[in-house]
């Protein structure tokens, strides 16, 4: 959830899965990207794993480009 003053700065709010949500604020130099983001535990299977780390790479790929971007 967001205040109410940086409303006008909000460029998008995308989740992509249930581990991670990028919000996207329009700033004077550009684009600030920032993620949340919720990594598997110890005991989740390489696979689960795996996954998790492509679509955090895809992220990483989408939103950094040519922007700021926090993860």
């Amino acid at each position: 959830m967001y205040r109410k003053h940086l409303e006008p700065y909000v460029n998008d709010i995308e989740q992509t899965d249930n581990r991670n949500i990028t919000l996207s604020l329009k700033t004077d130099i550009g684009f600030m990207n920032i993620t949340s983001t919720h990594s598997p535990h110890a005991e989740a299977t390489h696979v689960q794993k795996q996954r998790y780390y492509d679509v955090l790479h895809m992220l990483a790929e989408k939103y950094g480009r040519h922007n700021v971007h926090y993860i």
